[in-house]
């Protein structure tokens, strides 16, 4: 009975691999702009090393920033460095356009967006994501969920200082500038921040040894005018006073000396900078990915639904010879 069917057989293989290419060239393309990034664990070359031993000596009030992989990842996905980023700017087709814009753009607003908040058009007008009115902040919010769900993703393998990123997308120009201006947005933020400590550091410091030396400079100024008085030299409790303020001294000779050399290493990490993150991989041109749409996938539904009928034809065939037995 079943090779008596294999034109039904044949008919389900056939409607499975028509299935299958209507699947195939229904689904999108989907393209991905990947990168990979190196955090600095505070160990890297150049000045690092410098601050770093420094430290180690009591020298250096901090060995330089560095950041886990664990965190950059965090912090790659934050509402911070996504919104800063689709807030910043990039040229399309001839003109200039946040990314926030060329994403309605490129892929238009969410249905019955328009008819829901009663407007014919619209578009982000603010320039910066810290003046969004309540509407832009709904929309930006929304496109955040979306994009940290299905457009960026982020690897960091155990006990690894590598993270790999890779930005998908329905369009390959969107996803290449966004993967660059990710990082780029990422880059600035630490650069900024850590910029801002580092001069924070210095102005501590700097007012540190100040403090030192009014405070030396006193102290010695009392000691010479004691040295001078015969009496208090001769007797002992002038003696002892004596001995006091030479050890007052000679331990803010050594605060100043130890604060002089930590305002020297300070403003050399200033001068020099220091990256908390190295680019091993610049963010590459969009490539197409398969995404589950070879032929294979095609061939796969026709053999699945042809078993399916297979299944169905011997189910039929001994439910018919049961029912024979049952009549004899």
């Amino acid at each position: 009975m079943i090779l008596s069917s294999y034109k039904g057989i044949m008919i389900f293989f056939f409607i499975g691999i028509g299935l299958g290419l209507f699947l195939k060239y229904r689904v999108k393309n989907i393209y991905s702009s990947e990168f990979t990034i190196m955090a600095d664990n505070g160990s890297g070359g150049g000045i690092g090393k410098y601050l770093q031993i420094a430290s180690l000596m009591g020298l250096g009030g901090n060995s330089g920033s560095s950041m886990s992989p664990e965190n950059m990842v965090d912090l790659l996905k934050s509402k911070r460095i996504v919104y800063e980023a689709l807030f910043n700017e990039t040229k399309f087709e001839g003109e200039t356009v946040s990314l926030i814009n060329l994403y309605i753009k490129l892929f238009g607003l969410p249905e019955n967006f328009l008819e829901k908040n009663n407007i014919s058009e619209f578009s982000i007008k603010s320039s910066s994501y810290d003046s969004l009115s309540k509407l832009e902040e709904n929309f930006v919010n929304s496109v955040y969920k979306k994009m940290t769900r299905e457009f960026l993703y982020l690897d960091n393998p155990k006990n690894s200082v590598l993270v790999y990123g890779d930005v998908v997308s329905e369009n390959p120009i969107y996803a290449e500038e966004f993967s660059k201006v990710w990082i780029g947005t990422l880059d600035k933020y630490l650069s900024d921040n850590i910029l801002n400590e580092e001069k924070k550091s210095v102005t501590l410091l700097e007012n540190k040894k100040d403090s030192v030396a009014a405070v030396l400079l006193q102290k010695e100024a009392f000691f010479a005018n004691k040295m001078d008085n015969s009496i208090f030299i001769k007797k002992s409790q002038g003696r002892l006073e004596q001995l006091q303020l030479q050890r007052e001294i000679e331990l803010l000779n050594v605060m100043y000396a130890t604060t002089i050399q930590q305002l020297e290493m300070a403003k050399i990490s200033l001068e020099n900078g220091k990256n908390v993150f190295q680019i091993v991989d610049q963010p590459s041109m969009a490539f197409k990915v398969k995404n589950g749409k070879s032929f294979l996938f095609v061939g796969f539904l026709g053999i699945v639904l042809a078993i399916i009928r297979i299944a169905y034809l011997i189910y039929k065939e001994s439910i018919v010879e049961q029912l024979k037995k049952v009549e004899q």
